[in-house]
């Protein structure tokens, strides 16, 4: 899974977004909007959505600071791959990205963000099954 980038515009003419097999991760802020720097995932064939504005981060100096972007928001589906792999590690790219979007959650505009991702419902899931 790789970020979609920030500059408000079509992830489908970005790289490595754009590349088949990949899923796309757009950025959404607390009330599930799409981040209004966050490219839309509308033309890739996998993209999800996960929190993006507003992240607190460690920064250097031991500090901390709230960060926004999708840089911001793939992070959160990676932790949430690993544990899906964990569970089932014979977990495909395209299964994994079905899971996450069937479990998910629409966004103010899902057309564009894709599923707001929902950890507990995906992992719950995968348990059942």
């Amino acid at each position: 899974m790789v970020a979609a980038g920030n500059s408000n515009r079509n992830a489908k003419d970005y790289a490595p977004v754009n590349t088949k097999g990949v899923i796309g991760v757009s950025a959404v802020d607390q009330e599930l909007n799409r981040a209004a720097f966050s490219n839309f995932v509308s033309d890739i064939p996998m993209g999800i959505a996960a929190p993006g504005v507003g992240v607190y981060s460690t920064m250097p100096g031991d500090k901390y600071a709230a960060l926004s972007g999708t840089s911001m928001a793939t992070p959160y589906v990676a932790g949430l791959l690993g544990m899906m792999k964990s569970l089932r590690p014979s977990l495909t790219t395209s299964e994994a990205y079905d899971l996450l979007k069937k479990t998910g959650k629409e966004t103010k505009s899902t057309d564009l963000t894709g599923y707001f991702i929902q950890p507990k419902a995906v992992i719950e899931s995968l348990s059942r099954n």
